[in-house]
C-alpha cells in the first residue's frame, strides 16, 4: 500500500507571489488604490478619486478616506451633456448613503476607518466656435451636429485638470462640411 496523500500538489513559490498580492490586498479596503478598484467594479462612475489627508499632529485623518464620486451620465434621451440639469451628475443624499452603507456592510474596512463623499467642485467652460460651413449644409442640422459630437466627447471626458481644445477642434472638424474659422474655450477660473 502507498503512502496517502492529502490535498493537491504544491504550486511553485513564484507563482504564489504572483497571484498573492491580487488577491489577498483587494480584499481589504486599506489604500485609496483598494477603495477605487472596488467602487470601479460597481460600473457606476464615470470618475473616482480616493485620498487621505495626513497630519502628523492629528491621526484621526489618517483613518478618514475622502471619496469624490460622479456618477455616470443619468437624463433622458431629449437632453445632453449641455442641457442636462446639474444634478444629473450629482450624488444623491440617498446614494451617497447607499454608498457608504455598502462599503461599511462590506466588511473590508479596516476598523476605525471613516468614509466621506465630498460634493464635487465643478468647473464651467464656454466653447465658443465660428465654422464656415459648406453652402449644401443646413445651419441647424450643423449647429445640432456639433452640440452632439461635443457632448459624446464630454460625456466620456475624466481629466479633472486639463479640458485639451485640441479634442474639441478635431471632434468639430470630423464634421461633414465644416470647417473652423476661429474657437476659443473660457475657463471661468480664468475669467
Amino acid at each position: 500500500m502507498g503512502p496517502v496523500v492529502l490535498g493537491s500538489n504544491p504550486e511553485s513559490l513564484d507563482i504564489t507571489k504572483l497571484v498573492a498580492p491580487y488577491n489577498t490586498r483587494t480584499n481589504v479596503l486599506a489604500t485609496p488604490q483598494n477603495y477605487k478598484k472596488y467602487l470601479e467594479k460597481l460600473n457606476y462612475f464615470s470618475y473616482i478619486d480616493c485620498y487621505t489627508k495626513y497630519d502628523p499632529n492629528d491621526l484621526y485623518h489618517d483613518h478618514v478616506m475622502y471619496l469624490v464620486l460622479l456618477p455616470k451620465p443619468r437624463y433622458t434621451k431629449s437632453l445632453n451633456y449641455f442641457t442636462a440639469p446639474l444634478e444629473s451628475f450629482m450624488l444623491s443624499k440617498e446614494e451617497k448613503y447607499t454608498i457608504k452603507t455598502l462599503l461599511e456592510d462590506s466588511g473590508k474596512m479596516i476598523m476605525g476607518s471613516v468614509i466621506r463623499i465630498e460634493d464635487i467642485v465643478f468647473k464651467y467652460y464656454a466653447i465658443n466656435v465660428v465654422v464656415n460651413a459648406f453652402r449644401n449644409i443646413n445651419s441647424t442640422q450643423l449647429e445640432n451636429s456639433i452640440i452632439s459630437a461635443v457632448a459624446t466627447y464630454m460625456e466620456s471626458f475624466n481629466r479633472p485638470d486639463y479640458l485639451p481644445s485640441s479634442d474639441i477642434v478635431k471632434i468639430i472638424e470630423e464634421i461633414e462640411g465644416v470647417e473652423i474659422k476661429y474657437y476659443s474655450i473660457i475657463y471661468n477660473a480664468i475669467e
